[in-house]
């Protein structure tokens, strides 16, 4: 687990190619902080490669989506439910600090392949955090 302040979580995402998500059933929570983070990482650093992963969303989620789309027509809400993890140097797991809750059609040991940084507002069990 990363334990570092901003200029750390700065410095190990610099020049990767950032795969982000969250857990499963994607609250508006995880769904706005996932593209939060895109966007800065976006205008921080012009960083090559951003995608997001998730699996599925919820049905707020969706209505969420739809009435903010339909505000702001321009925004694109483009995510992947698939995704070649060797196309990636880091996945950043948003909005859960327990693996478990990463579920995706492919094995969910895929993402684990790749190093990762949790980032998180919820409490931390420690022993959730070994692997």
């Amino acid at each position: 687990m990363l334990y570092s302040k901003y200029e750390g979580f700065l410095s190990l995402s610099k020049g990767k190619r950032i795969l982000l998500t969250t857990h499963d059933l994607v609250d508006i929570d995880g769904l706005a902080s996932c593209y939060a983070l895109k966007y800065f990482l976006n205008e921080y650093y012009n960083t090559p490669l951003i995608s997001i992963l998730f699996s599925e969303l919820t049905r707020a989620t969706k209505n969420f989506m739809v009435r903010f789309t339909e505000k702001f027509p321009k925004f694109d809400f483009k995510f992947d439910k698939r995704v070649d993890s060797t196309k990636f140097d880091l996945c950043i797991i948003i909005d859960t600090n327990d693996i478990q809750q990463l579920r995706y059609s492919d094995k969910k040991e895929f993402l684990l392949d790749l190093p990762y940084i949790i980032v998180d507002h919820h409490y931390t069990v420690e022993e959730k955090l070994k692997i």
